[in-house]
């Protein structure tokens, strides 16, 4: 059925080039927390949540004034050689419950 027609029809969905749809787009995500954690939270001193709060607010404030994009800086066969490396680390380690 082709909902265009109708008087009150949804909007078309927008997926243009810059939508991810699934782990890209969380992966930022989760780097963004990171570096937020790395350059304004761990090591500071929020005396309330209200401090904390406008820390934050700060932050998204600064990244968005200048925004950078993120730069992967290894390839993907160097990423899954890593991850390999770290399983048969964990693999080979003799400790009860690591992976078969």
């Amino acid at each position: 059925m082709d909902l265009s027609r109708l008087p009150h029809a949804p909007p078309p969905l927008a997926l243009g080039s810059q939508t991810a749809c699934y782990s890209p787009w969380i992966n930022l995500v989760e780097r963004w927390f990171a570096a937020l954690t790395e350059k304004q939270l761990r090591g500071g001193v929020h005396r309330s949540t209200r401090e904390l709060e406008l820390t934050i607010r700060r932050y998204v404030e600064l990244t968005n004034a200048h925004p950078k994009p993120f730069i992967w800086t290894k390839t993907a066969d160097e990423i899954l050689a890593s991850v390999a490396r770290f399983c048969q680390r964990i693999c080979n380690s003799g400790r009860k419950g690591a992976l078969p």
